[in-house]
């Protein structure tokens, strides 16, 4: 018996054993192929920037000793600085008066129509504009218009209403913004609300809004503020994929330093514009809270008040306004290329889509495909994937419609792609309930 020859006859038998057990991939990687084009597929910041919003409460709460120089130059302030968020207009003030029939011991009719014509026409085309419920103070009776006797404020109130009942009084005052000329998306609670806003608020602005608003299928409100976690997203409260409808909270994610009296920041008035300034971003834009909520991937939604704009201080300066001015001023100079400038609706929307994204990958050694069905509208929506290091140049397109390659990521928009070593990202509109395909070709 030749024990040799025996020996090399059974090793030989194992590999051609193994040889035929072995995938087409298993194969391919051995010889240094491909054996998946792309991995690490996943929703990214829309254009690789972090969403940036400002919102304004209280809009129009103070009018007395305002003069309207102010309001045009607040609107000019927003197209000039490209800033984007969220402007609340209370629809009855403390229950005194409304923006239609205006307020007799404040402003005259007719200047008041002047101060909505300067909104209509340079902040409503960069914010989503929100009642703040009805008053912000005295409750209505919404059937007659008049505050309630006894009189109870709005805070109390709505906490201790119904769905049925919180729907119907914030319906009165999104119908009253409508009656004004306004299309009011979403609802700002004036103050606080202590009741159940998983099961009674949220589900009372959607239908509030489908009342006023027949067919809205997303809504919003901004109710609460979270200035010392390290990360804040937006939450979706309520999400109905069949229907194609959601409800989505704003969270402000930085606290207000701009109040010309005892403010939520710190218990006492800030000394100067800069010192205001410096809690959002430092001068040199090295740090502040902004910068931190970076660090984490949050979206840098960010608060302030009408009366904190047009506040006199002691010295006669409208400080609080200078120093939202200076937040701008030193957020555009300093993350021109990091941020970008979107209404609330818009991240809100856009949290949504990442939430939502639920591709099918379909892939090869030289080509993959990339399946989803969105749920909204969404501009700007940015993915990226990781690329085989051996897969060279690569083309990317949607159907016939092609998708250039970006320089930069300054240029990196919508319909661009843009690479970062083995990274790949892509930038595309999304339309709702369309079968959307991104084919992935190398060259």
């Amino acid at each position: 018996m030749n024990v040799r020859k025996t020996s090399w006859a059974v090793l030989g038998f194992i590999a051609a054993v193994f040889f035929c057990l072995q995938t087409p991939g298993d194969a391919a990687e051995q010889k240094g192929e491909m054996k998946q084009m792309i991995t690490s597929l996943r929703p990214e910041l829309p254009n690789l920037r972090y969403p940036i919003s400002m919102i304004v409460d209280d809009g129009l709460m103070w009018m007395k000793d305002v003069p309207r120089s102010f309001v045009e130059e607040l609107g000019a302030w927003y197209s000039q600085n490209g800033v984007k968020g969220k402007f609340s207009i209370i629809p009855c003030v403390f229950g005194e008066g409304n923006i239609l029939e205006g307020y007799p011991d404040i402003i005259t009719k007719e200047e008041l129509h002047v101060w909505l014509r300067i909104i209509k026409d340079k902040i409503v085309p960069l914010n989503d504009i929100h009642c703040e419920i009805a008053t912000h103070g005295k409750a209505l009776d919404i059937k007659t218009g008049k505050p309630l006797s006894p009189p109870i404020d709005e805070f109390p109130y709505t906490t201790k209403l119904n769905k049925k009942d919180l729907a119907e009084y914030m319906a009165y005052a999104i119908e009253m913004l409508k009656k004004a000329g306004f299309t009011a998306n979403g609802v700002t609670q004036p103050c606080w609300y202590k009741g159940d806003v998983a099961n009674v608020y949220t589900p009372a602005v959607l239908a509030a809004l489908k009342k006023v608003h027949p067919g809205t299928k997303f809504a919003h409100f901004f109710l609460d503020v979270d200035g010392e976690s390290a990360k804040v997203l937006p939450r979706i409260m309520f999400l109905d994929k069949a229907n194609k409808e959601a409800v989505v909270h704003i969270v402000a994610a930085c606290l207000e330093s701009m109040y010309p009296y005892p403010n939520t920041l710190s218990g006492k008035e800030y000394g100067s514009v800069s010192a205001m300034a410096d809690y959002f971003i430092t001068a040199d834009g090295t740090k502040g809270r902004f910068l931190d909520l970076m660090k984490t991937g949050s979206y840098l939604i960010w608060y302030t008040h009408w009366g904190s704009m047009t506040a006199k201080y002691p010295d006669g300066t409208q400080r609080g306004w200078l120093a939202v001015q200076e937040v701008v001023r030193r957020a555009n100079q300093n993350l021109a290329d990091q941020v970008k400038w979107m209404k609330t609706s818009e991240t809100d929307i856009y949290f949504v889509a990442t939430q939502t994204f639920e591709p099918e990958v379909k892939q090869s050694a030289r080509k993959a495909a990339i399946v989803f069905t969105p749920l909204f509208d969404c501009r700007d929506f940015t993915m990226g994937f990781d690329l085989h290091p051996k897969a060279g140049r690569i083309s990317i397109r949607s159907g016939v419609k092609s998708f250039k390659a970006a320089a930069s990521r300054k240029s990196f928009g919508e319909w661009t792609w843009f690479r970062e070593g083995d990274r790949v990202f892509v930038c595309l509109p999304l339309q709702a309930g369309t079968r959307t395909e991104i084919n992935v070709d190398i060259l």
